[in-house]
């Protein structure tokens, strides 16, 4: 019975985050530009940490061994690559992702990148939803209709009124969580002696492929939940830092995430999927908060999906104001809580959004973020719609990995097009 009321009194400390009203376009969308890089490296490294981060680190730990950290590793190593490419961005006084791109503003390639990453991280969200509906509903004796009802609203509230600064704040506060819970879970395994060498295991390159994560490592470099947050860096070396900080943070817990899920494999005589709640179950009243630290892991990924997707909404697809963000906002929530409801596993949803994120808006968003001149808008859309229509086939007939025919086509359309302006110029 501790842990219901633990958890609901949790939940309900986010409301302190509503409690700071943004005043104007500027201080939702932005939270002003004054962060420090301290505060949006936390705040990425715990929008990164997500369901699949953590939740299936540790599950693909149990399997894999230490090369069970490969999602979160291709994760540091394209914020790397963004790292080193982040000055190019040349545009920067912007609200999201795609106002950092000087070819899309005012025309129709703008619209379609944002249906785009709309229906990508719409199913991003459901999974982060899905997976919360999960840990929650054991120890609830409601629908988990209800609880995923409950907790959109929680987090619509608090993002209307505070929108980025608010996202900061939770953030902050549930990355605290999250460290302390992974860390208790982390000594109760030493205690237990069981943090054993990974040898005996297989690579996770003997069910994957390599080129599969190439997806995950093109979403850190052009994904826009991690370019909202550094739209609040005052300048460059503060983003270039901010991003330093999270590789680092996302490194370390890569690697603790694996061992975790490897010496639980060993403890238990258990792997994959069902290796978190057998840990939490075993761990006594210290389970508790385990599972306080995996809903903020949750959390702190959702609040910032549905932050980014509604802003692209509002400010790129409506062309509104933050005023429209009390209508947005809740109506994402409600969609992304009934794909949840109604959809597929975890891991499965977020491959496929990534996949589609990255064979279909890949190429155009590389070109418009970080080349030096821009292809004329037209060939955006012929990438755009193109890749599209290769992603559908590829997926028809089970050609993987499903994203790299996509971005193949769509790099080859961009490259064409600057290859004959070079040649008449």
């Amino acid at each position: 019975m501790l842990f219901p009321i633990l958890a609901v009194i949790f939940l309900l400390l986010h409301l302190v985050f509503a409690l700071g009203k943004a005043k104007n376009d500027e201080e939702y969308f932005r939270a002003k530009s004054q962060a420090s890089a301290s505060v949006i490296g936390i705040s990425l490294a715990a929008t990164i940490l997500g369901a699949s981060g953590v939740m299936g680190t540790i599950s693909w730990g149990s399997v894999y061994g230490i090369t069970g950290s490969l999602w979160l590793l291709s994760g540091v190593i394209g914020l790397l690559f963004l790292w080193y490419l982040y000055p190019r961005i040349t545009q920067r006084q912007a609200f999201t992702l795609l106002g950092l791109c000087p070819q899309s503003k005012g025309n129709w390639s703008k619209k379609l990148f944002a249906l785009v990453i709309i229906l990508a991280w719409t199913a991003i969200a459901a999974a982060q939803f899905k997976a919360l509906a999960l840990l929650l509903a054991p120890w609830f004796n409601i629908s988990s209709v209800f609880l995923l009802l409950g907790l959109a609203a929680l987090i619509s509230l608090y993002l209307i009124r505070g929108g980025q600064k608010a996202v900061f704040k939770s953030d902050y506060f549930q990355f605290f969580i999250i460290g302390m819970g992974l860390l208790l879970a982390f000594s109760l395994l030493v205690i237990n002696g069981k943090i054993q060498p990974p040898d005996t295991l297989k690579p996770i390159t003997a069910d994957y492929s390599p080129l599969v994560f190439g997806s995950v490592i093109l979403t850190y470099i052009i994904g826009p939940d991690i370019h909202s947050r550094l739209l609040a860096a005052p300048d460059v070396s503060t983003g270039k830092n901010a991003i330093l900080i999270a590789a680092t943070i996302v490194f370390v817990f890569a690697i603790v995430l694996a061992l975790i899920g490897l010496s639980g494999a060993l403890w238990l005589g258990k792997s994959g999927d069902q290796i978190i709640s057998l840990m939490i179950a075993r761990s006594g009243i210290w389970g508790i908060f385990i599972n306080l630290a995996l809903i903020s892991v949750l959390l702190s990924s959702l609040d910032t999906i549905l932050f980014t997707v509604s802003s692209i909404t509002i400010v790129d697809l409506i062309e509104g104001d933050k005023n429209l963000a009390v209508w947005i906002i809740p109506l994402f929530a409600l969609a992304a809580a009934f794909t949840a409801w109604k959809g597929q596993g975890i891991i499965p949803v977020m491959f496929s959004a990534y996949n589609i994120f990255s064979g279909v808006a890949g190429p155009p968003l590389l070109f418009m973020l970080f080349g030096k001149r821009q292809p004329d808008q037209k060939m955006f859309i012929i990438s755009i719609t193109g890749s599209s229509l290769v992603f559908a086939v590829a997926s028809i007939y089970s050609f993987h990995p499903v994203a790299v025919y996509p971005f193949v086509f769509g790099v080859l359309v961009l490259l064409s097009e600057h290859i004959y302006f070079k040649l008449r110029n």
